[in-house]
């Protein structure tokens, strides 16, 4: 699946879109499908009477909201393809807002069939939870479903981290496609897949890492959302974070709070970050490298936003390569 999604994305981003629109369509319908089902009591499998909730312990939730984080990422990956967007000033924020709302409402839906269908004990306990629901929801027939819904969420999920983070290394694009960019994407994700070896306590623990991963990320994007409205709070933008510094410093103490709590394991914890910490110490230093001397600018100097804007354009390396000033 990962070399067909890797195929159709050096395709260009039509052939990306019409994938991600099939799929995103089949996947939320059917999810919405059975969460109404489950929630109404309305499948062949038997009630079960419990609780509403698996824990009430505060510290208990927030140890697993950076398991729901994860429903959440990647609604950022529209960005290095929105200059194909048609009006993508209006369309792109637009449509990451509605993808998130959307996505709330979808899996609260879930949450309740769960409830009806899944005892909670056997939940935590499952490897496939998800497939246990469809079991317990609608037999036979709707493990199958499920397994058609995951194998659509994985789908999605790869089809936008190809295709989003190729884009990124637009810079070794060739043909107008990433190519570069999409090969590494799918074969990190074909290692990974690997180094799993189909042990869902190894895929649980990647899961976590690469939930703090992306959370520092999303902390590093609010810490510059704050120091370009203070630097810069007059420059062209096509989007701006409404309600001024709240937003972006909520997203920060949450995100933080959420990577402290990120396992109520202590030495799972420390592993974690301690695999992350590692992780953001290579690129660093990769960086620190790339910058200086294949850039051949300042590593701890800002600059300029019209140097920044002038970026977009591939005439900026191209002059700065025939100056010499790019290796």
């Amino acid at each position: 699946m990962t070399v067909i999604v890797m195929v159709a994305n050096l395709f260009g981003v039509d052939m990306f879109a019409k994938i991600q629109n099939l799929v995103a369509f089949l996947l939320v319908g059917s999810m919405v499908v059975m969460g109404i089902i489950g929630a109404l009591g309305l499948g062949t499998g038997q009630v079960v009477s419990q609780p509403a909730s698996m824990s009430t312990n505060f510290a208990d939730i927030v140890s697993t909201t950076a398991v729901a984080f994860w429903l959440f990422i990647g609604a950022e990956y529209v960005i290095p393809i929105s200059k194909d967007v048609k009006n993508a000033k209006r369309n792109v924020p637009l449509g990451m807002m509605i993808g998130l709302v959307l996505i709330c409402l979808v899996q609260a839906i879930m949450v309740l069939g769960f409830h009806n269908y899944t005892p909670w004990a056997k939940l935590t306990e499952s490897a496939a939870p998800h497939l246990l629901y469809g079991q317990n929801l609608l037999g036979g027939a709707g493990k199958y479903w499920m397994t058609m819904v995951a194998a659509l969420a994985v789908i999605s999920t790869q089809n936008s981290t190809v295709s989003g983070l190729s884009n990124i290394c637009q810079g070794m694009a060739k043909r107008k496609v990433p190519f570069f960019g999409v090969i590494f994407v799918s074969v990190t994700i074909l290692i990974f897949a690997f180094i799993s070896d189909s042990s869902s306590s190894a895929i649980s623990f990647l899961i976590l890492v690469g939930s703090v991963f992306w959370m520092i990320s999303y902390i590093l994007a609010h810490i510059d959302v704050l120091i370009l409205r203070k630097r810069v709070p007059n420059a062209p933008r096509s989007f701006k974070v409404p309600l001024g510094k709240i937003l972006p410093l909520i997203g920060i103490l949450g995100t933080t709070y959420m990577i402290l709590n990120i396992s109520t394991d202590p030495a799972e914890r420390l592993a974690i970050w301690g695999v992350t910490g590692i992780a953001f110490l290579i690129l660093g230093i990769y960086s620190f490298f790339w910058i200086k001397y294949k850039m051949r600018m300042p590593v701890f100097k800002s600059v300029p936003m019209e140097e920044v804007m002038a970026m977009e354009n591939d005439l900026y390396y191209v002059i700065r390569k025939e100056k010499g000033i790019w290796r």
